[in-house]
């Protein structure tokens, strides 16, 4: 299709024309001239819309604020519109932009100048919308909005608009305006191609090393061997899964292997020490344990009543207190005081005392009131003799009355002999109060002496019944402590404290406990052969990592167990050096491809930047 050029140009209400019409047929070059602001550049700005749907150099003057100016119509009111008549040998094809006063109120901003307009061909006698890339590929010019100000329209206020681009701009629009875009681009996706190769065959050499530095001749396993777990343990709440006890092994370096049959023999070596090294951990754990030791020295012998004795140090006050009320009878019959801590404590019927309390106490209020009277004034006469004998007072003196009786002993015959008269009074029921009254004090007084006797027989320090309660929790461990002593012969009886009258103390422990621990190294001895493997492989390592220190879980690996795994092992190795092997060599089939493809690749590169160079060479010199 041969190319376009301009007919005509027609401006209505834009700017400073109402309807200006403007022939281009006349004449293939044609020139404007008259004075500044007769509308030349009015007419350029009209082909650059009409064109290109904006016109560049409005953006530069506000890209952002908003602006009621009348930028481009002369009468705000009126549609602006711009008919553009193009034709070719062929053809003959006009386009027009228009913008209605409603939209250009509606975008008030010189930013979105050229979304405001409308693009339409007139195709069969009526005009229909069209886009900027229909236009530009009727009329066989592709991106006008970049290209315009290059190629076509060289603005008075900016000649340097060129010069002002970035180096890849202006080498694009060089190869533009050249004819030799479509080349220079498919340089560039050769030399994007280049880089990208050379980034696989980096990868790829790297690969290679990788391969190469891990590979190691193998010896192949004489049959297959079937995958077993080593390590499976049920009672393990959560199982650890070693790297070599998979199932698909990774041999990640080239010693890799190495390290997996190391560990196997670790785990031989155990299991022929296996004894010795649960004995070796079990007296180190002991003795990195000070503390419990120190407990086991300090609470052993009480073990068993332990709590016991806890309950009654913490009842302790309690207990003091109700020895105490005891003495007061009232208490107990008015129900103050509670015997209840006391019942697991001593042997004592406290049934049938609390039934002998209720019956003291029925009789008791069942008293006349004349006899509680009397009863009353015996009982303070009674505690009155007594008060009077214990005194310094001269004893010929009532203490009542202050009568000289002249002797003491007429003055106590008087006193009893009114006591008689008072009880005369007394009638047969206060009578048989008093006497259940008498046996309840008995009663009291028994139950005094077994609490008492209680007391003395936790008789403890408050430091001795602190320590008591801080380690109460070792006990069970304790236990097991001693019970390993006991088994590997190890005897502690005359470390251990038996007696709460012993000044307790943390050096006196201390001492004892390092006693212990050096009687436990005497006893407990170790093989020549399984030392020096402790010292090289850290057996007790292994029964920690493997076995979780438990025995049981020992049970349950066996050697010929270990002498299987190390076959699938070099099963696997073997295996995995094939793989490498098939892979090393089809790496290099790929290098010598991808060497070919970059040998290509560059020759393709210099074949274009030579031909390139030399035609931009003979434009230029065509040009000048």
């Amino acid at each position: 299709m041969s190319k376009y050029k301009i007919d005509s140009l027609r401006l209505e209400n834009f700017k400073t024309f109402d309807d200006f019409y403007l022939n281009f047929r006349t004449s293939g070059l044609v020139t404007l001239g008259g004075p500044n602001g007769y509308g030349k550049t009015t007419i350029f700005d009209a082909l650059e819309l009409v064109l290109t749907g904006n016109i560049d150099r409005f953006i530069k003057v506000d890209k952002s604020s908003g602006s009621t100016d009348n930028l481009v119509a002369k009468v705000p009111t009126k549609k602006v519109c711009i008919t553009l008549v193009m034709s070719n040998d062929n053809h003959r094809v006009s386009f027009r932009r228009t913008l209605t006063p409603e939209k250009r109120k509606s975008i008030n901003k010189v930013a979105n100048f050229s979304s405001l307009w409308n693009l339409e061909q007139f195709v069969d006698s009526s005009w229909t919308g069209l886009t900027q890339i229909d236009l530009e590929t009727y009329i066989d010019q592709t991106d006008l909005r970049r290209y315009y100000n290059n190629f076509f329209y060289i603005q008075q206020e900016d000649t340097a608009h060129f010069l002002k681009k970035d180096e890849k701009a202006r080498l694009d629009l060089i190869a533009q305006l050249f004819d030799i875009k479509k080349e220079t681009d498919e340089l560039k996706k050769l030399k994007v191609l280049k880089i990208k190769v050379d980034a696989v065959k980096k990868k790829t050499l790297e690969e290679q090393q990788s391969l190469s530095q891990g590979f190691k001749q193998s010896v192949q396993v004489a049959e297959p061997v079937e995958f077993q777990r080593l390590f499976h343990f049920e009672n393990t709440m959560k199982e650890q899964e070693f790297p070599w006890d998979k199932e698909y092994l990774i041999f990640s370096e080239i010693d890799t292997k190495d390290k997996y049959i190391y560990e196997l023999h670790r785990i031989i070596s155990f299991l022929e020490f296996k004894n010795e090294t649960v004995k070796y951990y079990q007296v180190s754990y002991f003795k990195q344990n000070i503390e419990r030791v120190k407990a086991l020295i300090g609470l052993h012998h009480f073990a068993n009543n332990l709590d016991d004795i806890i309950k009654i140090g913490n009842d302790k006050k309690v207990i003091y207190k109700i020895v105490s009320d005891l003495e007061n009878i009232d208490l107990l019959l008015d129900g103050h005081i509670k015997l209840t801590i006391l019942k697991d404590k001593i042997d004592f019927d406290f049934s049938g005392f609390m039934e002998e309390v209720a019956d003291v106490k029925r009789y008791k209020d069942n008293l006349s009131k004349s006899d509680k009277v009397i009863r009353e004034l015996v009982d303070l006469r009674n505690d009155l003799v007594v008060k009077f004998q214990e005194s310094v007072l001269e004893k010929q003196y009532c203490p009542a009355c202050g009568h000289d009786w002249e002797e003491a002993d007429r003055l106590v015959a008087a006193l009893d002999e009114k006591k008689v008269s008072l009880n005369t009074l007394l009638a047969s029921e206060t009578k048989l109060y008093n006497s259940k009254i008498n046996n309840l004090k008995i009663n009291i007084r028994n139950l005094q002496l077994l609490i008492s006797s209680l007391l003395k027989q936790y008789l403890i320090s408050d430091e001795y019944f602190i320590y008591m309660q801080k380690n109460r929790g070792e006990v069970k461990v304790l236990n097991r402590y001693f019970d390993f002593l006991h088994e590997n012969k190890v005897h502690i009886n005359d470390l251990l404290i038996k007696d709460f009258g012993v000044q307790i103390s943390d050096d006196l422990i201390s001492d004892l406990a390092v006693a212990l621990i050096e009687r436990m190294e005497k006893t407990i001895t170790f093989s020549k052969d399984f030392l020096l493997l402790q010292e090289e492989l850290r057996l007790v390592d292994v029964y920690k990592v493997y076995f979780g220190t438990k025995e049981d879980n020992t049970q349950h690996v066996t050697l010929d167990g270990v002498q299987q795994k190390e076959k699938y092992i070099e099963m696997m190795y073997y295996r995995y050096n094939q793989s490498k092997y098939d892979r090393l060599v089809q790496i290099s089939k790929e290098l010598e491809q991808i060497q070919m493809l970059l040998t290509s690749t560059t020759g393709l590169i210099t074949i274009y930047n030579t031909k390139i160079s030399s035609h931009r060479k003979k434009m230029i010199e065509d040009i000048e």
